[in-house]
């Protein structure tokens, strides 16, 4: 090794350790947002099977690292405040604004957090900091990252995120988890249910023997692996627990001749134990001719006419050629989902 060599190496070992243990930061910014008030493109339909389309958002801007979001949660239940992680390493704390019927007009109270681990060093590698998966157990979140595949708990208070010196045994063995296609969904099931608050947890495309997506419930009496029954060229991106014991699974596809793609199946809690295979009744597909985009996120709250709402967020893999949607959509209440 030359001279000039052996400095630049050290150089650049210097800078990686300074990256590494630099302060994590929050910051306050606004954000600048479109309306989307029609789904599918073209046209002033607002009924899609079970589903009315309320509105939406695009978020266009307002800060440096406002995107690539791969999760979000309501956190008052009521439509208000969310918290969204993203696969860069950054919480982003916000409240989405409504008008008087309840619908979409903008987002408010916005900060980004940058994630830290247990010691207080950044996560600004793309394998340290790809975040998927997001759960909340009241002001604990769960966050599931995948290429190192982890489930890392943090502390919330206000607008920062400190990580909980906690271990979460993910019980899918390492080697059958794809380095960019390992735990995708999190989603923690209600306390008085027949899962007592566990979390589930969904990989995206690593797969059992058989050719389905490998899953796991963390905790309770329904502890260990279970399988989803893989859905042609969809895979799973993010999931919710509505009303009436039922997972909604969110699914993406993408190809170069169809665009991106996305679906949403509706899973009965039931079916899941261990060693299952579990499948469900698809509510929704579209395509490119829809207002869509890489679609990750995905939660629900009831809003303050009792109805229940879902929304969803795209990741927009911070490309130029992509966007950071925010769509919102109430679920018929007559469907057996909510009953």
């Amino acid at each position: 090794m030359s001279g000039r060599s052996a400095v630049a190496l050290a150089i650049g070992a210097l800078v990686a350790t300074i990256a590494m243990t630099a302060t994590a930061w929050a910051e306050a910014f606004a954000v600048r947002t479109e309306p989307i008030e029609t789904f599918r493109i073209g046209s002033d339909e607002t009924q899609f099977g079970p589903l009315r389309f309320v509105g939406g958002l695009n978020l266009i801007g307002g800060h440096r690292h406002l995107g690539a979001f791969s999760a979000f949660r309501f956190r008052d239940g009521d439509g208000g405040r969310i918290v969204a992680v993203s696969d860069t390493g950054f919480f982003l704390f916000a409240r989405i604004e409504r008008d008087a019927e309840g619908r979409p007009i903008g987002i408010a109270d916005a900060s980004l957090s940058e994630m830290t681990d247990r010691t207080g060093k950044v996560q600004r590698g793309k394998y340290l900091s790809d975040a998927e998966g997001l759960s909340l157990d009241g002001d604990r979140a769960s966050v599931a990252f995948e290429r190192i595949d982890r489930i890392v708990e943090f502390q919330l208070d206000g607008d920062r995120a400190s990580p909980l010196p906690t271990e979460v045994p993910i019980l899918i063995p390492g080697r059958e988890l794809r380095s960019n296609g390992g735990l995708e969904a999190l989603v923690r099931t209600p306390e008085g249910g027949p899962f007592e608050g566990a979390r589930i947890a969904i990989a995206e495309t690593s797969i059992d023997r058989n050719g389905n997506i490998l899953a796991v419930v963390l905790e309770g009496s329904r502890r260990g692996q279970f399988s989803v029954r893989k859905s042609g060229r969809f895979s799973p991106t993010d999931a919710a627990i509505l009303p009436g014991e039922r997972l909604l699974l969110l699914e993406r596809s993408f190809s170069l001749a169809r665009g991106v793609g996305m679906q949403l199946r509706m899973i009965d809690l039931a079916t899941i134990r261990p060693g299952a295979t579990v499948d469900g009744e698809v509510i929704l597909t579209t395509d490119m001719r829809y207002q869509i985009d890489n679609m990750e996120g995905i939660d629900a709250f009831r809003a303050p006419d009792g109805k229940l709402r879902i929304g969803l967020i795209s990741d927009d893999n911070r490309s130029i050629l992509q966007r950071t949607l925010y769509l919102e959509f109430e679920l018929n209440a007559a469907d057996k989902a909510i009953r």
